[in-house]
């Protein structure tokens, strides 16, 4: 049972992450400031910093809320995979069409200077909005509980090589350049004024996934 201390604890995070989080949807990520976030949450700025590192990490916390999206989503595609190769292929088809829909968010989430302590944070965040998980299935879980990006495709490039028996060596290799490839598609996306649309990078991105995988297979 939550002490008192808890209880207020969680209701005033609850403020701020809701506050910064209308102010996103409304306003966009970039016009979200300490001061409109403390007035709309009825707190002064100050308080924010009893509750939160700095302002960064709120903007990863009020973030999550767009992984929401993604967890419904993929949840109900990886239900019509019969293998671990079409589930990791189906969930990024996913990820790539929320988040560069959405880049501004996920380039907070997964490329944050807090973005190392994502598990913890993640964990505190579906603690607070349990709805926003998006799914009971017990491995997806594992995939979704707030692991960092390039932990969270590990566990699905090795799942798909266990499955297939392949022997990929150079697997942690092989991450690194998806999510660095990945991140680099998402910054041009977040930089690029319109010039491409959100298929161009979608569509990119998948070339390369299955570049790397036929390479290494």
């Amino acid at each position: 049972m939550l002490t008192h201390k808890e209880i207020k604890k969680k209701r005033i995070l609850t403020y701020f992450i809701e506050a910064a989080q209308e102010i996103m949807i409304n306003e966009g990520i970039e016009n979200v400031t300490l001061r409109k976030v403390a007035d709309m949450a009825g707190y002064n700025g100050a308080t924010l910093y009893n509750y939160f590192k700095d302002f960064d990490q709120l903007i990863l916390f009020a973030s999550l809320k767009y992984l929401k999206i993604y967890n419904i989503e993929v949840s109900k595609q990886v239900k019509k995979c019969k293998n671990e190769r079409e589930k990791f292929f189906a969930m990024w088809k996913v990820f790539c069409d929320v988040s560069f829909k959405y880049p501004q968010p996920f380039n907070q989430i997964f490329f944050n200077k807090h973005s190392d302590s994502l598990d913890v944070i993640s964990k505190q965040y579906y603690e607070l909005f349990p709805e926003d998980l998006g799914t009971k299935d017990k491995h997806l879980k594992e995939i979704l509980l707030g692991t960092r990006l390039g932990i969270r495709n590990k566990i699905s490039l090795k799942c798909f090589a266990d499955e297939e028996n392949l022997n990929w060596k150079n697997i942690d290799l092989m991450n690194e350049m998806i999510i660095g490839l990945y991140h680099d598609l998402l910054l041009r996306c977040i930089n690029d004024n319109g010039e491409e649309t959100k298929d161009y990078y979608h569509n990119k991105m998948m070339e390369y996934l299955d570049y790397i995988i036929k390479s290494a297979s």
